[in-house]
């Protein structure tokens, strides 16, 4: 624990610096920040609470403002969070916590080539003037990455976990929540967006669908389908027939979500899951679990088949990779399209790979290009203009170079070994070991996706990293469990003489 005299030190600076901020900006809103300064104070003092917030604001895509436009609360919460524990390293002498060896030395090597990328090609903060943007990329991977090694020592007991899990549900209905009333109001009702951080790209083309009778996606369901399946699966056993009942009504549920989302990767990523759930169950590889799923896809499959004419164009077009499956032209047009303006933008992008070998091209953008109406009207020259290639791999190569491509890769590769390594600890803890088999398999398919479905540096490493420090969180406190149960064992002994 920090002693208090640091605590009050610490609420009287910040105090300070909001007022000042304030005053000397002329954003007087920027005063309403002080209301969160006891708030501060009390999460110094419980830092699970604070991890318990981080994770669950991870999935709100919250904004406050006032705050640098790119970043969000989580990332501001991030940042306290990785300022307490250095001035606890600082202050208490406290341990780093669990040594991840090759894993934490080849982020921090990706941090440090972020660092000369930035330096040889520019930030682009537009807040310190540059005449680039793009910056924020730069400030939210290094306070992801630095949030992830700085907290391996903190740890959230069952009970954290699970209250971890319902907020991060409760938060990822917002966005859901924003976009819907956005939809239903015609587009008129968009002051949520003040304090959601908004993906106008899916807006506009949901909003232009209701017009035309196109698909309208609800991207936004995607992630409310993520969270619901972690709860399904984290705290439903799916020992009895009721209970595995239960679960696949939770899967199904969240397959309908991810299917009203239009995304065809949310599909891969369930089915994905569903698999790799069965089949690491109680911490060991049995294929003989698969059948559950097996029979579930079975049903499933041939209802898609028979009311594919009948269903959402958002639907259909989630499900337009299935063979010879019944859907309207424009909606396999559209998906099709998507698939070949993907690798248009992928074969530009690869003409850029011999002038940024050894020091990538970074995230710096120059807005006036953006800004051109024959760039907006071409999502092709948008995307690639903007360093969204839509490939892991080619946006490794691409931003960061050769240094960059290395280090990312041999980071998540290892990250996947070292975590895998410790399935047989969590056994003996049934709901940590389920909790830790979905993290595991959602951060297997996030690698997995990041080089073959969807990749962007910018926008896969940080959930990435998030994930894994809550996996970290887990396997600290199945530590203190064990430490504590040791003790426990030893005192009866004793007893005995």
């Amino acid at each position: 624990m920090i002693p208090q005299f640091v605590v009050s030190t610490l609420a009287v600076l910040v105090v300070v610096l909001i007022a000042a901020y304030g005053f000397a900006s002329g954003a007087y809103a920027i005063h309403l920040a002080l209301i969160a300064v006891p708030v501060l104070i009390y999460l110094i003092n419980h830092p699970a609470v604070w991890m318990i917030w981080i994770y669950a604001f991870s999935q709100s895509g919250l904004i406050f403002p006032g705050l640098p436009q790119g970043l969000q609360v989580v990332h501001a919460l991030m940042a306290g969070m990785v300022g307490l524990q250095a001035g606890r390293l600082a202050i208490e002498k406290i341990g780093l916590g669990r040594r991840r060896g090759a894993t934490d030395f080849f982020l921090i090597a990706f941090m440090g080539v972020l660092i000369v990328t930035a330096a040889v090609r520019g930030l682009g903060l537009r807040a310190l003037g540059a005449e680039t943007w793009g910056g924020m990329s730069y400030i939210r991977l290094w306070i992801v990455g630095s949030f992830f090694l700085l907290t391996k020592a903190l740890e959230l007991s069952e009970r954290q976990l699970v209250r971890a899990i319902y907020f991060m549900l409760a938060m990822s209905l917002l966005p859901a929540i924003g976009q819907i009333v956005f939809l239903l109001s015609g587009g008129k009702i968009y002051q949520q967006y003040l304090f959601l951080e908004a993906y106008v790209g899916g807006l506009v083309s949901s909003l232009q669908a209701l017009e035309t009778g196109g698909p309208v996606r609800l991207h936004m369901l995607g992630q409310v389908s993520f969270t619901m399946f972690m709860i399904g699966a984290i705290l439903i056993e799916r020992r009895s027939i009721i209970s595995r009942a239960l679960y696949l009504g939770v899967a199904l549920i969240c397959v309908t979500f991810s299917a009203l989302s239009g995304f065809r990767g949310r599909i891969l990523y369930m089915l994905f899951m569903l698999a790799v759930l069965e089949l690491l169950r109680d911490g060991e590889i049995r294929f003989r679990r698969l059948w559950p799923v097996v029979v579930f896809l079975a049903l499933l499959t041939p209802s898609i088949y028979l009311l594919s004419p009948i269903l959402p164009g958002s639907v259909q077009r989630a499900f337009s990779w299935l063979p010879g499956i019944e859907i309207p032209w424009h909606i396999r047009l559209e998906a099709t399209m998507s698939t070949m303006n993907r690798q248009i933008v992928w074969e530009m992008a690869w003409n850029d790979v011999p002038r940024y070998l050894w020091i990538g091209k970074g995230f710096a953008i120059n807005p006036i290009e953006l800004q051109s109406p024959s760039v907006i009207a071409d999502w092709v020259l948008f995307s690639y203009l903007s360093h969204n290639f839509h490939n892991g791999p080619l946006s490794l190569l691409v931003c960061t170079g050769i240094p960059g491509f290395v280090f990312g890769t041999l980071f998540l590769v290892s990250s996947c070994i070292y975590f895998a390594r410790f399935l047989p600890d969590v056994k003996e803890f049934p709901l940590i070991r389920r909790a830790y088999v979905f993290l595991l398999a959602n951060h297997i398919y996030s690698v997995i996706s990041f080089y073959i479905v969807f990749g962007d540096v910018r926008e896969s490493l940080p959930p990435i990293l998030i994930n894994l420090s809550l996996m970290q969180s887990i396997l600290n406190s199945v530590e203190v469990e064990k430490v504590a149960a040791q003790r426990s064992r030893r005192r009866k002994i004793f007893a005995t003489f």
